[in-house]
């Protein structure tokens, strides 16, 4: 509050000095609590004054490089003033593109009739943690992705709506009919039935529809998850991209690497035939299975030692991984190479990377 009070008057100073010391101010608290910083940020993100409306747009922009900033900025889409509503529009338009604005309104649009179906007493706890989810994959950079499940959302809850109001309906004419029946000789019983089966239909019913959705986005994030911690491991221990001989390999690293052979095999063939669910689950299973199992036994001790041969192999599985993975998650991949391989390889973009050479020799 403090800060909002004399944000204004700050930010179009003509000194140049107050004008910093107001965003230094922004952005330590910015840093501290993101999601209450980038509420006030937006209220301003037009303001009419261009020295207030450049500091706010830089200082925001600087606040939505970290994560948590990113997904204060996402929560405001469903703001209740339309001005900050239109700032998060016009703030991910401009930093993340034009898909991010259609994933905002899909978003708006659900959360509206979620609240909407609430008031109904409309089942939708699904369909929140799947939006929930979607803003996730936002955050993980896969756009698309995100937008398609959050169109589903948007779908499935105006399916459940429908539904709803037909059930009632039908409940609504079966009461209004029902003294005309009864004066035509149809029996008390005859009307009752068709209300108890409507009545357990409606607290019976159970949805499913999300369910496959949300169990392939959480093993995408597994998959994600032991990437980055495969990322961590070589950027915290490998300064030179690691070269050696497979017969200098150790017997323990030559079966690891071994194994590579059936995993490139089978996500490649997934892959290749549409079935992104199947790529994603070989991959997270060998990763949290194998992977971590060969490590934590195998390999760990060796790592922080600098042992040349456990080195090329960490550093070969995660390069693969990464490389079947670009396939299925492109902008994930994409954002853990440039953050955790990058350094070591030639190439800008990890679908520019050539498959490690002794893996060619595994296959050939």
């Amino acid at each position: 509050m403090r800060i909002e009070n004399s944000l204004v008057s700050s930010l179009r100073s003509p000194l140049a000095a107050e004008r910093r010391r107001m965003e230094r101010r922004i952005l330590r608290h910015g840093a501290q609590d993101p999601y209450e910083m980038v509420a006030v940020l937006l209220k301003y993100y037009n303001h009419s004054d261009r020295r207030v409306r450049d500091s706010v747009r830089s200082c925001l922009t600087e606040i939505a490089k970290s994560k948590a900033g990113e997904s204060a900025i996402l929560n405001n889409i469903v703001h209740p003033s339309r001005e900050v509503r239109r700032a998060v529009l016009s703030f991910l338009g401009e930093h993340v593109g034009f898909h991010a604005i259609t994933y905002a309104s899909f978003y708006e649009q659900t959360m509206l009739l979620m609240a909407m179906a609430r008031n109904k007493n409309i089942p939708v706890d699904d369909i929140e943690a799947l939006a929930e989810l979607s803003k996730n994959t936002f955050l993980d950079g896969e756009i698309m992705e995100a937008v398609k499940d959050v169109s589903a959302c948007l779908d499935f809850v105006k399916h459940r709506y429908r539904s709803a109001e037909q059930l009632r309906n039908y409940v609504v004419d079966i009461l209004r009919m029902a003294p005309d029946l009864t004066r035509i000789g149809v029996f008390g019983g005859a009307i009752e039935e068709p209300l108890r089966k409507a009545i357990r239909a409606s607290r019976s019913r159970t949805y499913d529809e999300t369910r496959e959705i949300i169990e392939e986005r959480m093993k995408e994030s597994s998959v994600r998850n032991e990437l980055l911690r495969v990322g961590r491991i070589v950027k915290e221990s490998i300064k030179k991209r690691p070269e050696m001989q497979p017969s200098d390999l150790s017997g323990v690293d030559v079966w690891a690497l071994s194994r590579i052979h059936e995993l490139l095999d089978s996500v490649t063939s997934a892959t290749l035939a549409g079935k992104k669910d199947d790529g994603i689950e070989l991959l997270r299973a060998f990763l949290e299975d194998e992977f971590v199992g060969f490590y934590d036994e195998n390999c760990r001790e060796r790592v922080t030692a600098g042992d040349p041969s456990a080195l090329f192999t960490v550093y070969t599985i995660g390069l693969v991984c990464l490389k079947l993975s670009s396939g299925l998650m492109p902008a994930s991949a994409e954002e853990i190479y440039q953050k955790y391989f990058r350094h070591l390889e030639e190439e800008l973009s990890i679908h520019l990377v050539m498959w490690p050479e002794i893996v060619m020799r595994i296959i050939g």
